[in-house]
């Protein structure tokens, strides 16, 4: 499953919100995130935000139970 929206605060500025997760039996995945979006030019933006993500698998050939938590982290974008 996956979701996400945003909303343009200004021209400028743009809030995000986006998640995806997976159940399968008892095996489940989620990454969700929150962020704050600022263009700085046409093909140019940065963004601030928070990260989490987290799954446990556990089947006879592997046990796996992993948890992130990403914050705040900075990105700088470029678009063609």
């Amino acid at each position: 499953m996956h979701g996400s929206a945003g909303y343009e605060i200004t021209e400028d500025w743009e809030a995000i919100v986006a998640c995806d997760g997976t159940y399968f039996d008892e095996d489940w995945m989620v990454d969700a995130s929150l962020s704050l979006k600022y263009h700085i030019s046409e093909h140019w933006d940065a963004s601030v935000g928070y990260q989490y993500y987290a799954r446990e698998i556990d089947t006879s050939e592997l046990k796996n139970n992993v948890e992130y938590n990403v914050a705040p982290y900075f990105a700088v974008g470029h678009s063609w």
